[in-house]
């Protein structure tokens, strides 16, 4: 019986913090907004041009391998301007 009414007390706290419940935070992030701050957020270099590298030598081989099969180079090009 005890168990019951703990669990319907805490049924009861529930629902009173749902409609009674205030969140006195503006809003998650708020000063990193204003700010332009990314709220999460890292970067690093070295990576980010190791992955441009690869984007680029992918891009020509793609090139290479369009031009062996016969597609017109100008429409390969403007293809990987497109993808640019």
């Amino acid at each position: 019986m005890e168990l019951l009414a703990l669990i319907i007390g805490l049924i009861a706290l529930d629902l009173l913090a749902i409609r009674f419940g205030h969140d006195s935070r503006d809003n998650m992030g708020a000063m990193a907004h204003r700010r332009g701050a990314p709220l999460i957020g890292w970067s690093d270099s070295i990576y980010e041009q190791k992955l441009a590298h690869e984007i680029q030598e992918a891009r020509q081989g793609r090139l290479a391998r369009s031009q062996v099969v016969g597609t017109p180079p100008q429409q390969a090009h403007s293809d990987l301007a497109q993808a640019a």
